[in-house]
């Protein structure tokens, strides 16, 4: 899809190609800022900035599309490939994940803020429309993953409070709510304190058993799922029986809409778009794997990412490993001796083992300048933490009318209601309110409230999430159908 509008966000190093001509100037500059941070003794970079140059790549490629008086343009090659070692544990995983989120959120919102620089470059018209359409789509993403811890408990809660209301009779899940609504929070909150002190080579077991939790979850939610899909197709076979059932009815009834949207959105585009590409052997052998892990992906990778943006290393890039293989010496800056294997002779590594030697020289500038910069990367991730918290809790709030909101419809209520009872009964029918409320709520309007809000929120995400699938696909058709077109243009200028 990105290719198709000619800005692809993210183009990684290993298995790209640019022109030199295209890199010089702004582009370079800005990919090679990321060194020249950790230089500057003066002005030590702040914890957003930091993380932002993590993904690197990302803001070389916003540079190289953006660059000031000229037309450069991203490009995706389908008949090429490229084969990569990836993490095999749970703890390699998180490290990486952790450098990948946080780099490329941050560089997603430099490309946003920045956005209006494509008017300064001499793409066409019609291209640079193109170009905000698909800014305006990375912002939309950008929204949904700030919100998408409270969104997805959300999701959680009333599919498994939604499913007890069903016609199937599912009388235990009430029951099942509760203990899954146990297992949730418990996940995360075990996620959070894991996140804030421990890294994952440290509690790798610890880490394992919240990724089981989240697991536990999703095959609970999959089953409700299916029992709220079975009983609205019961409830359309009634129906169609009594003969009241029309076209316009079927799309009516809430339950079955959001179903079909959502399914169609999650498994339907994403079937035909690796049919479109004659892709598909990863569906079925990948699928289950996913689902199961998505709550994980959600909660324990983005709280680990968001609590751990004071680390700017690199997480699993540039690893040292020094088992096996012929091993050689090298002296380090206080003049040891190093003991190195042939898995290090890769220029890469040497240079980061070389700028890790240099860093650990004992200059009073450099100490000073990481100090600084440690004190700076701890208020940051402390501030930014708190808001993304505060934006989280917030929408919880607001959907399912809880922290107190409730209090304030009961206090409108009361504003109407007869003042003969003392002021006495009236403090204590307050209490007993207040006090059971969370047991059990005989509120109806309450309720009602809630339902309808729950409601609201289910039909925004369910109908955003398949307008962006809707919308790559859409940029996936344009692709292909241009690809036989690019073909036959690459072979004429290069192999006549």
């Amino acid at each position: 899809m990105e290719s198709a509008f000619g800005f692809v966000t993210v183009l990684p190093g290993a298995f790209s190609a640019y022109r030199f001509e295209a890199l010089k100037g702004a582009p370079l500059a800005a990919y090679f800022h990321g060194e020249d941070m950790k230089k500057n003794t003066e002005k030590p970079a702040g914890v957003l900035e930091s993380n932002m140059y993590l993904a690197e790549d990302r803001i070389l490629c916003f540079e190289l599309v953006a660059k000031r008086n000229a037309k450069y343009m991203l490009r995706y090659v389908h008949d090429s490939f490229g084969v990569t070692d990836v993490p095999s544990t749970v703890n390699e995983f998180i490290n990486q994940r952790r450098r990948w989120l946080n780099g490329s959120f941050f560089a997603a919102l430099y490309s946003v803020m920045h956005f209006y620089r494509f008017g300064g470059s001499n793409h066409s018209f019609g291209r640079k429309i193109l170009l905000f359409i698909e800014v305006f789509y990375q912002t939309v993403n950008i929204l949904l993953s700030w919100v998408s811890l409270a969104s997805y408990f959300l999701v959680f809660r009333i599919l498994t409070i939604g499913v007890t209301a069903t016609s199937v009779g599912f009388t235990a899940g009430n029951i099942l709510a509760v203990i899954f609504l146990w297992i949730y929070l418990v996940a995360l909150g075990l996620t959070f304190i894991l996140s804030f002190g421990n890294k994952p080579n440290d509690a790798r077991k610890l880490y394992i058993l919240a990724f089981v939790l989240f697991s536990v979850v999703m095959v609970y939610m999959m089953f409700c799922v299916i029992i709220m899909t079975v009983s609205s197709v019961k409830s359309l076979e009634n129906e169609m029986k009594a003969g009241t059932l029309t076209a316009l009815g079927l799309f009516k009834n809430s339950t079955f809409r959001g179903m079909t949207v959502s399914l169609a959105s999650t498994y339907a585009i994403y079937i035909l778009g690796s049919l479109l590409f004659f892709d598909c052997f990863h569906l079925f052998a990948c699928t289950l794997q996913y689902l199961l892990l998505s709550p994980a992906y959600i909660n324990v990778l983005t709280i680990f990412a968001f609590c751990n943006m004071h680390d700017i290393s690199w997480g699993t890039k540039g690893a040292l490993k020094v088992e096996g293989g012929a091993k050689k010496q090298a002296n380090t800056a206080d003049g040891k001796n190093l003991v190195l294997s042939d898995a290090l002779q890769d220029p890469d590594e040497m240079y980061l083992l070389a700028q890790k030697n240099i860093e650990k020289l004992d200059i009073p500038e450099r100490i000073s300048t990481q100090n600084q910069s440690v004190k700076n990367y701890a208020k940051g991730r402390t501030y930014t933490v708190m808001l993304w918290l505060i934006s989280n809790f917030i929408l919880l709030v607001i959907v399912m009318n809880t922290g107190g909101m409730n209090e304030f419809d009961e206090i409108e209520e009361d504003k109407g209601t007869s003042t003969t009872t003392s002021d006495t009964s009236a403090f204590s029918s307050k209490m007993k309110r207040a006090l059971f409320s969370f047991a059990k709520r005989s509120d109806d309007s309450t309720e009602k409230k809630v339902s309808q809000r729950s409601s609201i929120f289910m039909n925004v995400i369910l109908w955003l999430v398949a307008a962006l699938a809707l919308f790559r696909f859409g940029g996936a058709i344009i692709y292909r159908i241009g690809m036989p077109i690019r073909r036959r243009r690459f072979h004429k200028q290069y192999m006549p």
